[in-house]
């Protein structure tokens, strides 16, 4: 089942063909002599400027359709493109509905879903009637493929599968193959899944990849984290552009503020035009980044930046306010005009560098297929005092430590693909195109936000698991579908419910006093 797994993650959902050696790699904007830089090559392969959809998919759908489904309780059940395309009308007040934030109340994809018909407008971004998705949208591990943005019309002003998410939760969901274009003429940004997750929103088990061509700040994931928590996420992209030098300002995110964590979170890019801002978050600003990597095999074309920092490929362009880095690795790039120079963290000017960073380093490929850090790493766990080289190890030995029970493991690609043994997630279970998920559980938590006692419906649980925006175990209870919180301070929770049979399902609740 592990191996089965891996192979899924990296053959069918990251499709990677990396083929590298991160000791050489060079930023210079190379020419094959037909003409042409490399990114202009790539643009005619049809990785960028594709024949796009004419239409909007809320153009096209105009009312609820079948595959849109509301239960007794105000939930919501998608089955189908239309019926997400009509989530979207809903959340923003389009085709005559009212905008709806769906606060309290939960979103579950119930198939794999295919968007590439049509361009898509976000959940919750239009930005005249302040739409915000403040629900829990759970993907139950299903397959949204071909996803497409292009500029929207001028009151989406920012893309992404999400606009604005507060107080709310994404997890269990799969971007495949998906798709943004902007050129000079466009006026938005975002991120590729949300572009603002805020108000102690929680984004968990999440995987995107698509292909980007930008002009504004547009981040693959999410533009900005503020007061959240950004947990065993995955980014993929064959090819990432911008236009401008501060087009990609981060991969994992552009912007973490106050109180947001992003941790146990990888970045895999083929291809990057090199930009100003890079990294897996473009400006950390009393944030905190834990146990992560990034990795990028090959820099096309070169816009320039403005003095200052130099652009990289590390954690960080700013580390300021405070801003926290723990165990966080990334393979080194040269810079685009000192190509005898390396950019490590510690080139990082002072006043770009408030904040801790501890045991932020790059990684190396070793030879033999395997990825090594720079030197050691050392952690102390309940089982003793480990040290370790290795990235693999690092990134497990830190949760174990760590005390983090809600974090994926990771495990090496198989041998002999053309991934080098880039660390995945072991137990990420995506589900095959056109496969039914796993596990089918329409549990619902009510009330939800919780004052004192709430009730789980959809399940019979052996053992309920509560844990706080950090990770951390808070309370467990067994064989019971009451469970009193009369105990947790107000906030946002996960919780982890499983039953007799074994089955595993996440969902988040709200405390309020």
């Amino acid at each position: 089942m592990r191996a089965a797994i891996k192979s899924l993650i990296i053959c069918s959902a990251l499709s990677l063909t990396i083929a590298v050696n991160a000791q050489t790699l060079n930023c210079n904007p190379d020419t094959n002599g037909e003409g042409g830089s490399i990114l202009e090559q790539e643009l005619h392969q049809g990785l960028t400027n594709r024949d796009l959809p004419e239409q909007y998919w809320v153009d096209i759908v105009t009312e609820q359709p079948e595959g849109y489904v509301v239960d007794e309780n105000g939930d919501v059940h998608i089955y189908s493109a239309e019926a997400l395309a009509w989530l979207s009308s809903v959340s923003n007040g389009l085709n005559g509905q009212q905008a709806d934030d769906f606060e309290g109340r939960s979103i579950f994809l119930e198939d794999n879903i295919e968007l590439s018909d049509a361009l898509w407008l976000p959940i919750s971004g239009k930005n005249d009637v302040s739409a915000v998705f403040k629900g829990d949208f759970h993907g139950k591990e299903h397959v949204v493929s071909g996803l497409t943005m292009s500029s929207g019309p001028s009151h989406f002003l920012n893309m992404g599968m999400f606009g604005d998410v507060s107080g709310a939760s994404i997890s269990n969901l799969i971007l495949r193959n998906g798709y943004y274009e902007a050129h000079s003429e466009a006026n938005c940004g975002g991120g590729f899944l949300a572009n603002t997750v805020k108000d102690n929103s929680v984004i968990d088990r999440c995987f995107v990849e698509c292909v980007m061509h930008t002009v504004e700040g547009m981040s693959p994931f999410v533009y900005l984290c503020d007061h959240s928590t950004i947990s065993n996420c995955f980014v993929h992209s064959p090819l990432l552009t911008s236009e401008l030098d501060n087009g990609i300002p981060g991969i994992l995110v552009a912007i973490s503020y106050p109180n947001s964590l992003i941790i146990n979170c990888a970045s895999v890019i083929e291809k990057m035009s090199w930009t100003e801002n890079c990294g897996l978050a473009g400006i950390l600003n009393f944030g905190k980044i834990d146990n992560c990597y990034g990795y990028i095999g090959e820099c096309i074309d070169f816009y320039g930046y403005g003095g200052g920092a130099a652009p990289r490929n590390g954690i960080t362009r700013h580390n300021k306010e405070s801003g926290v880095i723990l165990n966080c690795y990334y393979n080194r790039l040269r810079s685009y005009d000192e190509p005898s120079y390396y950019i490590d963290m510690d080139d990082l000017p002072s006043s770009f560098n408030d904040g801790v960073i501890q045991d932020a380093m790059p990684f190396f490929e070793d030879g033999r297929g395997h990825w090594k850090l720079s030197e050691p790493v050392t952690f102390n766990s309940q089982t003793g005092t480990v040290s370790t080289n290795d990235l693999l190890d690092a990134l497990n030995f830190k949760i174990e430590a760590s005390g983090y029970e809600t974090l994926l493991s990771w495990c090496d690609n198989e041998p002999g693909l053309e991934t080098d043994l880039l660390p995945v997630f072991c137990n990420f279970d995506i589900t095959l195109v056109g496969e039914p998920a796993s596990v089918e559980h329409n549990v619902s938590l009510f009330p939800n936000p919780a004052d004192d006692v709430f009730r789980i419906d959809g399940i019979v649980p052996d053992e309920t698991l509560i844990y706080n925006a950090l990770g951390q175990l808070v309370k467990s209870v067994n064989a019971t579908n009451e469970v009193s919180v009369s105990d947790l301070p107000a906030g946002v929770y996960l919780l982890r419910i499983t039953d007799n049979d074994g089955n595993t399902i996440t969902s988040r609740l709200s405390i309020s006093r």
